[in-house]
């Protein structure tokens, strides 16, 4: 009986999540200027009427900008707007990726030239008053006033650092935040804004699956635990942070990159002049020899695929390439065409969905190549996966 109500409580639950979440992107009708909202069904769930908006939160929530009045919106899948108490502010703006939303159940924002921070509900917890704040990450952010520097919690809490040397500081990656000193040498201060690795690296990297590379008063790169302890000694030229899926690094000496462990030991010999990431899906990863780029497996095998204009990286298992008479199509783990070359362009996969061009016009297609939305659009974007809370 135990067990019957244990397999039916999970059924439910199973249930629920699905139903509290759809598959939204933005769209722009044929021949429109103004962008809306449709789910992965085809339905308007907002109707196009913004010329600049961003992809919804997991939570919900979306950006929408106004540039005559400069000023932001925060709506939800209702289009309704969050009542926000300040009534105008600015957003902090990635280089080359829009407006930075929500992180972490909260959103910096800026009024004429100080920073603070409100949750999902629109109230103001960290107050704005700051010369600089950073995106919260679990729970915590940094910011400045003045020549001061603090960490803030998510309930508006702040912590003096008792540091005097730092000039610059960064957003937290597992409870460890960098700082800069006057003498230019790196460290890390955790959530309690206690230094727990001193300045004394040229320069460091984030910690990713507690690692962090460091870069030597030498100029050599090694990685360092969050103790600020060698686990890698540094003597490489240059390196790139693990990968949580590989559990491999970039690394290169002399012109030659290869991929290594956390011992420090080459996996791939160092004998490719650029290489990416490892998909988790496909375990494949794009590299370059010479001029041509190719495929390699975990074995540093590499494969190259003919008569392509131009191949990029694999993505949720599949990689878009574009043929010599410009044709976009995606090729599975073994380089074989699974969705022919056909498109006039297209965008990677992102939750189990790309965006294509046909015939001047954009659609969506599944993994199979089959089309979800009809190629009838001026402009589609990301699928994103939304709550529905």
């Amino acid at each position: 009986m135990k067990k019957n109500y244990l397999i039916f409580v999970t059924l439910i639950l199973i249930s629920f999540n699905s139903l509290a979440q759809t598959y939204v992107f933005q769209f722009r009708p044929w021949e429109s200027r103004e962008w809306g909202y449709m789910n992965i069904n085809g339905e308007i769930i907002i109707e196009p009427q913004h010329r600049k908006c961003y992809d919804f939160s997991e939570r919900g929530l979306a950006l929408v900008y106004y540039s005559r009045r400069n000023h932001y919106d925060i709506i939800n899948l209702n289009n309704e707007v969050l009542d926000v108490e300040p009534e105008k502010f600015i957003v902090k703006e990635g280089f080359g990726y829009g407006a930075q939303g929500y992180s972490s159940g909260m959103l910096a924002i800026r009024i004429k030239t100080r920073w603070g921070a409100i949750d999902k509900d629109g109230k103001v917890i960290v107050p704005v008053k700051y010369d600089f704040i950073s995106k919260f990450i679990d729970g915590f952010a940094t910011a400045r006033l003045k020549d001061e520097f603090y960490v803030i919690d998510s309930l508006g809490n702040e912590i003096q650092i008792n540091e005097n040397d730092i000039i610059k500081i960064s957003k937290f990656f597992e409870d460890r935040s960098l700082f800069t000193t006057k003498k230019e040498l790196m460290g890390f201060i955790n959530s309690q804004g206690e230094v727990v690795i001193p300045a004394k690296y040229k320069k460091v990297g984030y910690f990713n699956a507690g690692v962090a590379w460091a870069r030597d008063v030498d100029g050599k790169i090694g990685f360092i635990n969050k103790n600020g302890e060698w686990i890698i000694e540094p003597k490489f030229l240059a390196v790139k942070d693990f990968d949580p899926a590989s559990q491999l690094a970039k690394a290169r000496v002399d012109k030659f990159w290869g991929y290594i462990n956390k011992k420090g030991e080459w996996v791939i010999e160092p004998k490719f002049l650029a290489v990416r990431d490892f998909d988790p899906v496909s375990q494949i990863a794009k590299a370059r020899v010479n001029e041509t780029w190719g495929y390699i497996n975990k074995k540093g095998e590499i494969r190259y695929v003919e008569n392509m204009k131009k191949i990029y990286d694999y993505s949720e298992g599949l990689a878009m390439a574009v043929t010599l008479d410009v044709l976009f199509g995606f090729l599975d783990e073994n380089q074989n065409w699974i969705i022919r070359p056909q498109f006039e362009a297209a965008r990677d996969f992102k939750n189990g969905y790309a965006a294509a061009k046909l015939d001047g016009k954009w659609g969506i297609i599944d993994k199979s190549g089959k089309w979800v939305i009809e190629p009838k659009y001026s402009g589609i974007k990301d699928v994103v996966k939304v709550s529905k809370q």
